[in-house]
């Protein structure tokens, strides 16, 4: 069966949607009991969504509710874009400096590895290290949530990631292992934290400093139920969510009224 790029693309767009509207569902739930609630609509943009005002700051919260079918095209192009089709000039020279620059990295990472370090990296792609304040770390080879920390019986992932884009994974290790031994307070600060056991997302690990956490974000393991053509076209899901009609005739109406 010949490969299908298309359908390829089209299908792996439904993940990230599902899971957009698991989050949207989740704040809609965890607001529209508060007296702040308010259901809005936005027909030029076809949106829906909502905004409460419980925090103090009026939060806002909305949802595309156009077809999946729509975004095809333009993901078909960064597609083509990014990979391209067949061998381009230069492919060549463009892999052998980045082997060259990989390699340079590695031997650079191992310099400043102990040995034990070295043999767990070969085996496991990772390492394990502590901090000057003796915090255990496990870095895995990545650049991004590849550093772990166990807290209290619960392990969270870290993130921080260099500004520099397309720097070889092991530059981006060292520069993490170095600044977790000479600075782990500004490390945990600067980091972007993940719950491993329940999800929730904080915006900076203070909270490993006896700091106050901040969670940005709770997304349930478990997603919304929803068939493939809901995904696709989530329209009848969520006005059913919001109980408010459909935003076509509003749509039509200000395009007559505009022309």
């Amino acid at each position: 069966m010949a490969y299908d790029m298309e359908a390829s693309v089209h299908e792996a767009l439904k993940y990230p949607q599902r899971i957009r509207l698991t989050a949207w569902d989740g704040a809609l739930q965890a607001h529209r009991k508060h007296d702040s609630f308010r259901v809005q609509t936005y027909p030029y943009s076809l949106e829906y969504g909502f905004t409460c005002q419980c925090s103090g700051v009026e939060e806002e919260h909305r949802i595309w509710i156009g077809e999946l079918k729509q975004m095809v095209p333009a993901a078909m192009a960064s597609v083509k874009r990014i990979f391209g089709f067949g061998p381009k000039a230069g492919d060549r020279l463009r892999k052998q400096l980045h082997t060259r620059a990989y390699s340079r990295a590695r031997a650079l990472l191992h310099r400043h590895l102990t040995r034990e370090q070295r043999i767990e990296l070969r085996g496991t792609r990772g390492f394990h290290m502590k901090d000057r304040d003796g915090r255990t770390y496990h870095l895995t080879e990545g650049s991004c949530t590849n550093v772990y920390i166990e807290h209290e019986g619960t392990e969270y992932s870290l993130c921080v990631v260099p500004k520099e884009y397309g720097l070889p994974i092991p530059d981006i290790m060292l520069a993490q292992k170095i600044m977790l031994e000479t600075d782990p307070e500004a490390f945990l600060r600067l980091a972007h934290v993940r719950n491993l056991a329940t999800d929730e997302v904080y915006e900076t690990g203070g909270f490993f400093l006896e700091e106050e956490p901040r969670p940005v974000l709770k997304l349930a393991r478990v997603l919304v139920g929803l068939t493939p053509e809901q995904v696709e076209n989530p329209r009848e899901w969520v006005e059913g969510r919001l109980g408010v009609g459909s935003t076509e005739e509003t749509v039509e109406r200000v395009e007559t009224r505009d022309v």
